[in-house]
C-alpha cells in the first residue's frame, strides 16, 4: 500500500515534466549547474484583488540527464523574493510581506518527504504558484518578483543556488 501512496503522485509530477525547444523571449535567469529557470505571468498588469499566477519553468541545458529532487510544494522548492512598490525617492525597495497563508506554506518544517527524478537533456519541468496569496500585493504600483531554487551540482559534490529572471509585475488601483 505504501508503494502505491508515492507512485501515484510520482507519476502525476512526472507528466509535468516536458521537452521543448528553446523560448525565443529570452526570459530566463542565469545558467547554473546546467540549468535556467524562467518565471513568467499571463499578463504584465493585474487588478488589485486578482490572482497572480507565475508560470515556472525549470530547463535542463546539459546533454546529460540531471537530478531534481522536490516537495511537489512550489513555495518551498522556489523561495520568492518578491519587492513591494516604492516612492522614486527612497534609494531601497521594501520587501513585500507574508500573507497569513504564505507564512504556514512557506514554513519548510512541513515537508515529510521529497521526490527525485530525472531531467532529460533539453527536458522542462513546469509548475505554478499563485504569488499574490502568499505575499500582499494590494497596493498599487510596480512589483518585483525573483525565485530561487536549490539544484544538485552535476559531480554529486553538492547544491548551487539557481535563480529566474526578475519579473515585473504591475497592480492597478482598486476601483470601488
Amino acid at each position: 500500500m505504501m508503494n502505491k501512496m508515492i507512485l501515484i503522485p510520482v507519476i502525476a509530477f512526472l507528466y509535468y515534466v516536458t521537452s521543448y525547444g528553446d523560448d525565443a523571449s529570452g526570459a530566463w535567469g542565469p545558467e547554473v549547474a546546467g540549468y535556467q529557470m524562467s518565471v513568467e505571468v499571463s499578463r504584465s498588469s493585474f487588478g488589485c484583488s486578482e490572482p497572480i499566477i507565475l508560470q515556472i519553468t525549470l530547463k535542463n541545458r546539459e546533454s546529460t540527464p540531471g537530478r531534481i529532487v522536490t516537495t511537489q510544494i512550489p513555495e518551498i522548492d522556489y523561495p520568492a523574493t518578491v519587492l513591494m512598490p516604492t516612492e522614486t525617492w527612497l534609494p531601497f525597495r521594501l520587501r513585500a510581506p507574508l500573507t497569513e497563508l504564505g507564512l504556514k506554506r512557506t514554513d519548510g518544517r512541513r515537508v515529510i518527504s521529497r521526490a527525485g527524478f530525472s531531467l532529460p537533456p533539453g527536458g522542462e519541468f513546469k509548475s505554478q504558484m499563485v504569488i499574490s496569496d502568499l505575499y500582499y500585493m494590494r497596493s498599487p504600483g510596480e512589483y518585483s518578483v525573483l525565485l530561487s531554487r536549490e539544484v544538485l551540482k552535476r559531480d554529486g559534490t553538492g547544491r548551487q543556488t539557481l535563480t529566474s529572471n526578475r519579473l515585473n509585475i504591475t497592480v492597478e488601483p482598486c476601483k470601488h
